[in-house]
């Protein structure tokens, strides 16, 4: 059974993702299931409910857009392949960073070439 605010969004998004009801129903719980501040990791969705990236992905986005998860960007280094230790809400504050915070190497070429190549996206409960 999924809590009030659960069930409105699943109400609302049920149509929208490729996922069969219960399964739906199952990742919802699942999510409303953490504590705030935890990450709900793509991956574990995909290997626990059995369903797609893209699906995945679309609702993570869904919930990110319906404020029950907050999007958190951090950055690659190419040069020493390590993420750095800043999460970042926005990808503008990311425009502002010149180096590695690991390995204190400049990017900020690398980041204006192809800034995507080297931003990841996490999802956190909200």
């Amino acid at each position: 059974m999924l809590s009030a605010k659960y069930q409105n969004i699943f109400d609302l998004i049920k149509g929208e993702v490729n996922i069969s009801d219960d399964v739906l129903i199952d990742c919802l719980n699942y999510i409303d299931g953490l504590l705030v501040g935890n990450y709900v990791y793509t991956e574990n969705l995909i290997e626990r409910f059995n369903i797609s990236e893209n699906a995945t992905l679309e609702l993570l986005s869904i919930l990110s857009r319906e404020y029950l998860l907050t999007k958190v960007y951090r950055l690659y280094c190419p040069y020493c392949h390590k993420f750095d230790d800043d999460r970042y809400l926005s990808i503008s504050e990311i425009e502002a960073i010149n180096e590695c915070s690991k390995c204190e190497k400049d990017f900020k070429s690398d980041l204006k070439k192809n800034p995507l190549k080297y931003i990841a996206i996490f999802f956190k409960k909200s």
